[in-house]
């Protein structure tokens, strides 16, 4: 996925980001710096991935575009788009 899918993602689902990477979402420029220091200052910090971090999102977004039954042609246009393998994708349905 790209950026632009992610900022889509993040609009129609901003309560399913991963904490406290949603109060860097809503910040813009000088801000996420000021936010970054206020809650990491001092501290070493491991940032995940898009895909980790916008987890919640893509397991809405999933549920709400997969056609039930297990159609697999969806599976795998699904698994295409969001860039996993069709077994992940069934696995993130099973939640």
């Amino acid at each position: 996925m790209d950026e632009r899918a992610y900022r889509k993602l993040a609009k129609k689902y901003p309560d399913c980001i991963l904490l406290p990477y949603a109060e860097m979402a809503e910040a813009d420029g000088l801000t996420a710096l000021f936010i970054l220091t206020e809650h990491f200052s001092g501290s070493t910090v491991y940032i995940p991935s898009l895909r980790r971090i916008f987890r919640g999102c893509i397991e809405q977004e999933l549920a709400e575009r997969y056609n039930k039954g297990f159609d697999k042609a969806n599976i795998r246009e699904l698994a295409k788009e969001f860039g996993y393998h069709e077994k992940a994708v069934r696995n993130l349905l099973n939640k």
